[in-house]
């Protein structure tokens, strides 16, 4: 991800500490028009940002303070955003009524943001994030340094000594994503949504916090007497609104809508087309023909919008891609989705770095009830719910693997759902649903074209958020608000058949078919029968077997100073399937990258004599 660099001590700024942050800032120069820079230098403390020269940051002084932000912030203007800054910088390092005062800032700036405050006099630093994290945000401090960065690299190249942290490389491995603030670094941290971290200097010592300031109650329901069509014309104002917000930023050229035939992308591109013309749809299909069917609904979905429509036919994906992903994302992206990369090269080469990329990320997890798909009432049971719907690989298969004890993970899941604000054990689950997998598996995937240019999607606006969570949920089961929204909407898009069901929003029977799916998709009937053919892995390449084979050969040598049991692995691939194997050898990459010195060093995203053909 680009942007972010900041470290800071309590010690005088010297030559040492800027070459360090230097070195470190080239691990982050992913393409030739990348370039480092440093926005704000004093006494302990450096604050930067690697980026493309497009990309969304601006820097500020009042007083004493310096202000950086990075992102884009959407319902306020420029001239008065600078001010909402300005009084934000003079509040925050006060401590009465502070995280009151914050809260608040945040809740009404509504984007996708970091902020850094600086003072210059006390040493004090101030990092918070937009309601949600949008951003995702790595940190690591103790009493001699606090860095952040946008990217763990960055913090793993200031660490003179630093280790793999295991169980939250197993939590990947059995769930896709590290849960919590872990990931695949034991020294690294992941920054909570609406973060506030504060940082003084108390001597020779730093003193740093971090603290969340919405608690994210889903308990937290609409109590008013509304229709279900009250809901939904709700639903339509406040979509058509965050979204003409995002699609009329001065600084951006072109809103490029990424649409399919699913109900998501579709709701997004209705609401864009009510906004601006300056709106173009773009759709693909891989090199072996797999998405045509949305292709060519996508297609009908852009014509009844009168929206442009362009096809995108990805090339292959090569081993490098897999390699590529991995490394810009610290492992954090599974490399199933490294078809994304060759796709995302094409769209930069269309319409360049000033477009924005948009998105149906989100919708399913605000509007419908993506929690269990049964009913609890224990900790116990929830837990073990948890564990059967979200696995790709067997929990305790994972921690085999990565040489952990019986029960780890089982214990670490439950001491992250304990912590959640709510009761009700069901709406744990929801909370899981949205800020495990959306947070730290979604966020993660969508900060990946950010990579080549902005990315958004007004689902994750916090207006729609408060708006679609507080729904009672008697109203979202079997998507039934979510068709209602899709067709008060769009009626004549709602027409058009959606690809995974082959059923269009408006007929009757949806609800009915998603009452199936339901049922055939609990954890007993999944297990019994259809796992083996869901489970089937994206567009991306696995593995080769000698690949596979070559690098458990290697931890066979490494012996106890491998990452994994060369022995455990073994037993894991007999029988793995093709998304636990690509799932797999996402860790095994980042290990390999990272012993082979490969990891960290100047990766290009563009091929540099293609990308210069391509800007002339």
């Amino acid at each position: 991800m680009p942007g972010l660099t900041c470290c800071s001590t309590p010690l005088a700024e010297s030559q040492a500490l800027r070459q360090r942050f230097d070195e470190a800032q080239t691990t982050m120069l992913h393409a030739p028009d990348y370039s480092a820079r440093i926005d704000i230098a004093r006494a302990g403390c450096i604050i930067g940002h690697v980026a493309y020269p497009e990309y969304p940051v601006q820097v500020f002084t009042s007083g004493t303070q310096d202000i950086y932000l990075e992102g884009r912030i959407y319902n306020v203007r420029a001239a008065a955003l600078e001010s909402d800054l300005k009084l934000l910088a003079d509040r925050v390092f006060k401590a009465t009524g502070r995280s009151e005062f914050v809260r608040n800032w945040i809740i009404e700036h509504d984007g996708e943001y970091v902020v850094v405050i600086a003072d210059r006099n006390t040493q004090e630093i101030a990092i918070l994030t937009d309601p949600l994290g949008r951003l995702p945000v790595y940190y690591h401090f103790d009493e001699t340094s606090l860095i952040v960065a946008r990217e763990c690299k960055f913090i793993l190249s200031f660490l003179r000594e630093w280790e793999f942290d295991r169980i939250g490389c197993a939590q990947f491995l059995w769930a896709g994503y590290p849960l919590g603030r872990r990931t695949h670094f034991a020294d690294v941290s992941a920054a909570p949504s609406a973060m506030l971290l504060l940082s003084s200097v108390d001597g020779h010592r730093l003193k740093t916090s971090v603290s969340t300031l919405i608690d994210f109650n889903l308990e937290d329901k609409e109590t008013a007497s509304k229709t279900p069509d009250q809901y939904a014309s709700e639903l339509v104002e406040t979509i058509v609104s965050t979204t003409a917000d995002r699609a009329r930023h001065p600084d951006v050229t072109t809103n490029v809508i990424s649409l399919s035939g699913g109900w998501d992308s579709r709701i997004i591109a209705t609401a864009l087309a009510r906004s601006t013309r300056r709106c173009v749809a773009v759709t693909y299909v891989n090199a072996e023909g797999r998405g045509e069917k949305d292709a060519q609904l996508a297609m009908q979905i852009a014509k009844i919008l009168e929206m442009p429509c362009e096809f995108v036919r990805i090339r292959p994906v090569r081993p490098e891609d897999e390699e590529r992903l991995v490394s810009l994302t610290d492992g954090l992206n599974y490399v199933s989705m490294a078809y994304n990369l060759p796709f995302m090269e094409e769209v930069v080469s269309r319409w360049g770095r000033r477009a924005a990329y948009l998105t149906g990320d989100g919708g399913p997890q605000i509007i419908s009830l993506k929690g269990l798909r049964t009913t609890v009432q224990s900790m116990d049971r929830l837990v073990e719910e948890i564990i059967g719907e979200r696995s790709i690989l067997p929990i305790t298969v994972a921690e085999d693997v990565m040489g952990l004890g019986p029960g780890t993970l089982t214990d670490e899941l439950r001491n992250v759902v304990s912590k959640y604000p709510e009761s009700d054990f069901n709406q744990k689950g929801a909370h899981f649903a949205i800020f495990e997998r959306g947070r730290r598996w979604g966020f993660e995937g969508e900060d990946r074209a950010r990579f080549y240019m902005w990315q958004t999607s007004p689902f994750y606006s916090y207006p729609f958020y408060r708006c679609g969570t507080r729904i009672p949920d008697r109203f979202k089961r079997d998507n039934k608000m979510y068709r209602l929204f899709q067709i008060k909407l769009s009626p004549s898009g709602s027409r058009i058949p959606d690809a995974s069901t082959g059923i269009p929003p408006s007929s009757p029977l949806l609800p009915y078919a998603y009452r199936l799916k339901r049922y055939l998709l609990t954890p007993h009937n999944f297990r019994r029968s259809l796992k083996p053919f869901v489970l089937r892995g994206e567009f991306g390449r696995s593995p080769t077997p000698e690949q596979a084979l070559s690098y458990v050969h290697e931890l066979e040598l490494l012996g106890e100073g491998s990452l994994m049991g060369g022995a455990a692995v073994r037993r894991m691939l007999a029988s793995a399937n093709k998304t636990q194997y690509a799932n797999w050898w996402t860790v095994a990459l980042l290990d390999k990258l990272i012993r082979n010195g490969k990891y960290g060093s100047r990766t290009h995203v563009f091929d540099r004599e293609q990308h210069q053909a391509r800007a002339s």
